[in-house]
């Protein structure tokens, strides 16, 4: 009988298969054709990418600043380890070892090792870079807090040779290559799907690929391309499902597709052997539920009824000690659960000396049984500047409904010469 009333309830996800046109940019780079006389000569026009950037060798004393609030005692601190370090009461490594908040490098004495422009933050290469071989900066404010930074050794920039370079010339010539010719192969795949709005072997054709096919995949889930939800959603779009290319859908950077529906599986009704287990449970948590409720109801009247938690130990479901006592709680409360506290505020003011009993049924089917013992009005002053801002917003909402106002009545006139 429940399966009879709730077929709905229980048939196949509608699938789908797509026919697919696929355009890698990293499969155009590798069929990109090279020689030493082209990347050599690449090398030379771009031969200021090929640089073994500058090395400087840092080390820092650190003193983090993980709260704004205490910037001062921050900055305080690292003043006295500079005190200390100009009146050579403490040597740099021994401060650093002792009192630096990066813990790594402490037990090397601050040591940070090489440090590359673009590696860092900022304002702490702003401070390394200002310094010589040798020197030590005075505190700084860096992206990690305070630092005192020493700079012992640096290597400048060098050139790399073509023979240094070769591998990474190789790969930036084929990306550049691969990047043009992605660009108006899309633009081109794009244009014959138009045209050919029905087929995708004239759009494969003109550029050398194959049309490839999917497996079946539905609105929610699939494999290959269909993992992702654009392929997904232009498949099951009006369009794509009447016959027509889709759309060119660009997965990644440097991936794209163009697809059409070749074949689909409509709803169909699941035979009652396949669900009976399924329905079964479900049944159980309708039954578990009905049973909560009556045993709630009864709870509930008992305890009401001798307004007194003491109608828990008769029933035998527990005692009043292991109820729990939240004391008073806001709307936004979140010490109990949102159906308890929501009923709780609908609930009326006991008399003095009263309580005011209710009961709510959670989202699992439990009932919870609420005693309100006193409820504190809340605070009804404005605090300054939130009557200003209640007023501009009233404002806004009044002018937005008279500027829609407006809109609705207005009578527009086109004039398709002009457009």
């Amino acid at each position: 009988k429940y399966y009879d009333a709730h077929k709905t309830s229980y048939m196949t996800d509608e699938k789908l298969k797509v026919a697919y046109v696929d355009l890698k940019r990293d499969d155009l780079a590798a069929k990109v054709k090279v020689d030493e006389g082209i990347l050599k000569q690449w090398f030379n026009d771009n031969a200021d990418h090929y640089v073994q950037p500058e090395e400087r060798t840092a080390s820092h004393i650190l003193v983090a600043v993980d709260d704004p609030a205490k910037d001062a005692e921050a900055k305080k601190k690292i003043d006295e380890f500079y005190a200390n370090l100009q009146a050579k009461k403490q040597t740099f490594e021994e401060i650093a070892k002792s009192n630096s908040d990066d813990k790594l490098t402490a037990e090397k004495g601050g040591l940070i090792g090489a440090v590359v422009a673009g590696d860092w933050g900022p304002e702490f290469e702003k401070a390394v870079n200002a310094l010589k071989v040798g020197e030590t900066s005075a505190p700084v404010k860096t992206e990690a807090g305070y630092e005192i930074i020493k700079v012992s050794e640096i290597k400048p920039a060098v050139k790399q040779t073509f023979e240094q370079a070769r591998t990474a010339v190789e790969e930036d010539y084929r990306r550049d290559q691969a990047d043009k010719e992605f660009t108006d192969k899309a633009d081109q795949i794009q244009k014959l799907a138009y045209e050919n709005e029905g087929d995708l072997a004239p759009v494969a054709k003109a550029i050398g690929l194959t049309v490839q096919q999917s497996d079946w995949f539905t609105r929610a889930q699939g494999q290959g391309i269909a993992t992702d939800e654009k392929v997904r959603t232009a498949a099951f779009s009006d369009d794509v499902k009447a016959g027509k290319n889709s759309d060119l859908l660009e997965l990644a950077d440097g991936h794209a597709v163009i697809i059409r529906m070749i074949n689909q599986e409509t709803p169909a009704q699941k035979p009652l052997e396949s669900v009976r287990e399924d329905i079964l449970t479900v049944l159980g948590d309708e039954g578990s539920r009905k049973l909560a409720a009556s045993k709630g109801d009864e709870l509930f009247k008992k305890i009401s009824t001798a307004q007194s938690w003491t109608a828990l130990k008769d029933s035998g479901v527990g005692a009043e000690e292991n109820v729990q006592k939240a004391g008073f709680i806001g709307r936004m409360d979140n010490k109990l659960a949102v159906d308890v506290v929501q009923k709780a505020f609908t609930m009326n003011q006991p008399a003095a000396g009263k309580m005011t009993w209710d009961k709510v049924t959670l989202p699992a089917g439990d009932v919870a049984i609420i005693a309100l013992k006193a409820v504190k009005a809340g605070d009804t002053k404005i605090e300054a500047g939130q009557d200003a801002i209640y007023g501009q917003s009233a404002g806004m909402r009044e002018l937005s409904a008279v500027f829609q106002a407006l809109r609705e009545s207005a009578e527009i006139e086109t004039h398709p010469e002009n457009l």
